[in-house]
């Protein structure tokens, strides 16, 4: 999410953003959702890492549907961001036997015990949950760091991906930029005031537009979580390496869609992956932010299932 310290920094709405959103900081604070979420995630199971991080993921769909892994963005956690997508009536789970993982830090992923140290420590966390689940092979959907994670797994263990969905996500390696910006939120602003300071921030970079309710459904996830495991995963993202000619040899089939107006991740890398992949479709979703599940979830299931079929 490049540029994030830089908005914050020269914006004079931070100081009165931080007398309504100012999180208190504590190593006890978890994840905490609506009430409806809250029922929903009686459903998770927990499988348990090598270095004690709990990861936290839900099966929904047929038993005997195609396998789907879902891996979400920075930020977010999977009850927040697939919404629509998955729902199981006009959204993918209606026919695929959907697994919907919470990257460590997020959501039932949260708080962080263990901080991962480079992308394939998550990589191998999503294996993991797939163990757990008795699935040996899936399509692996992912959106930014989840699309990381997924054309990460397809490198490591292509045995194990059916084929892949890349939403919004970059397969180059960290800018220096987006690193001293990380630096600057993860020592200065975050460990202090929370993420609710950058809510005006990260919904420009989330939206191509928001309205009310969906920003104040945006400021709840961030209240939600939990500073200091999300501070920690940007280790791993700051350390990504670039994959690009690593993915020249990758024959798995891809469909990459990207936002047109992507402020997190521009256009230009979805090129760069499409050029990438040997076998792939790219999709361009116009009037489109970073977060497409839930700018264009019909698009996106209309999409997945005909690439699917």
């Amino acid at each position: 999410m490049g540029g994030l310290a830089f908005y914050v920094l020269k914006s004079p709405k931070w100081k009165r953003e931080l007398s309504e959103t100012r999180i208190e900081m504590d190593d006890k604070q978890v994840a905490t959702s609506s009430p409806q979420v809250a029922n929903e995630n009686m459903a998770y199971k927990h499988v348990t890492r090598s270095d004690g991080q709990k990861i936290g993921y839900k099966i929904i769909g047929p038993s005997d549907g195609t396998p789907i892994l879902c891996i979400h963005s920075f930020l977010c956690h999977s009850e927040y961001m697939w919404g629509k997508v998955l729902d199981e009536s006009k959204g993918l789970a209606g026919k695929y036997r959907i697994i919907a993982m919470d990257v460590r830090g997020h959501g039932e992923s949260g708080p962080m015990t263990a901080n991962a140290k480079d992308m394939y420590d998550l990589v191998d966390d999503a294996i993991a949950v797939l163990d757990d689940a008795n699935v040996p092979k899936a399509v692996w959907m992912g959106l930014s760091i989840g699309g990381m994670i997924s054309m990460r797994a397809a490198i490591k263990y292509p045995g194990r991906v059916e084929k892949l969905v890349l939403l919004n996500t970059d397969a180059h390696g960290a800018e220096t930029f987006d690193k001293v910006q990380h630096v600057v939120l993860g020592k200065l602003f975050l460990p202090i005031f929370g993420w609710g300071i950058v809510a005006p921030t990260v919904k420009k970079q989330f939206f191509y537009k928001a309205d009310k309710s969906t920003y104040n459904e945006l400021r709840h996830l961030l209240k939600s979580q939990h500073t200091k495991s999300l501070i920690g995963i940007l280790t791993p993202l700051d350390r990504r390496k670039d994959v690009i000619e690593e993915l020249k040899a990758v024959q798995i089939p891809a469909l990459i869609i990207h936002g047109e107006n992507d402020k997190a991740l521009r256009l230009s890398f979805a090129k760069d992956l499409a050029a990438a992949l040997p076998d792939n479709k790219l999709v361009v979703l116009p009037k489109c932010g970073h977060i497409s599940t839930l700018e264009h979830p019909e698009e996106i299931v209309n999409q997945v299932s005909e690439f699917l079929t």
